[in-house]
């Protein structure tokens, strides 16, 4: 089924059609309550996890329910969902897909430029006052550090961590993908 053809099916359940506030109203605050309970529903699938047999189900229903308001709001609206939606997908992949454009900082010096690829080390340490810190380190460097300094400097930049901080430190890799084309919100 195409988005318009559904579209145009709910007129047939809409109970406010018409075009005053109050009518748009409503179908705005269903769709916020139908968000909710989208939202409710997963909380309940993280909370019981296999056990929650419905959870596929319930999730179908509420999303159905929300996609009926947004429908619904388009048609107030004069907006064709189909439109909507190829619109929405153009702009994602404009702002997710990768393409051919050069990265913002290709006239600027080699020295200037972000790093195109490289591994990430957060190394975890203490300070002289006793505060546990983490030195951060790009392809074995530290980083923000001048060239002349090395991994093992003692002026190497370190951040704190809140001594009430929960979560244990480690250290952790990760490669960075070219960067290859920019985009904007």
């Amino acid at each position: 089924m195409k988005f318009s053809d559904y579209q145009r099916s709910i007129r047939e359940t809409d109970q406010r059609p018409g075009k005053e506030l109050e009518d748009m109203t409503v179908h705005l605050l269903g769709l916020a309550g139908e968000a909710g309970s989208v939202a409710a529903a997963y909380k309940k699938y993280i909370r019981d996890g296999a056990a929650d047999v419905a959870f596929k189900l319930r999730m179908r229903e509420e999303i159905g329910d929300a996609l009926w308001y947004l429908a619904t709001i388009a048609d107030h609206l004069g907006l064709n969902l189909d439109e909507v939606a190829m619109t929405n997908l153009d702009k994602t992949r404009g702002r997710w897909l990768l393409g051919d454009a050069d990265p913002y900082d290709s006239t600027f010096p080699d020295r200037e430029r972000l790093p195109r690829q490289g591994t990430y080390e957060f190394i975890p340490g203490v300070n002289s006052e006793g505060r546990k810190t983490i030195t951060v380190m790009f392809d074995g460097g530290v980083l923000g550090a001048s060239e002349s300094q090395t991994p093992t400097s003692t002026r190497a930049r370190t951040v704190a961590v809140p001594s009430s901080s929960k979560k244990a430190l480690r250290r952790s890799r990760s490669p960075m993908p070219p960067a290859t084309s920019s985009s904007t919100a």
